[in-house]
């Protein structure tokens, strides 16, 4: 999973990032800075394209924080009692 965030405060209204990924991003209407319109996109190509995005943004002002994915919780368990040793009763 990951995270998209944006720092407007850095944000210089270049709008690379819009033309990169307009699905991710967009920009303020009052002063053209940075919006995140999709925080966790899934898809791979949209992926491909928001490190596209961070790679062209001139203040640096984005960021992509990719999160290991949850642990199983439905994964298979030996039975109880099941001796890993092998011995025989």
């Amino acid at each position: 999973m990951i995270q998209v965030t944006a720092d407007p405060t850095r944000c210089v209204g270049a709008g690379q990032c819009v033309l990169a990924e307009p699905s991710v991003f967009d920009q303020n209407e009052d002063d053209g800075t940075v919006i995140v319109l999709d925080n966790a996109p899934t898809d791979e190509q949209t992926i491909s394209q928001v490190r596209q995005a961070i790679h062209l943004c001139p203040s640096r002002a984005l960021a992509l924080a990719e999160q290991p994915a949850p642990a199983r919780t439905d994964a298979p368990r030996a039975p109880a009692g099941d001796d890993a040793g092998g011995a025989a009763p």
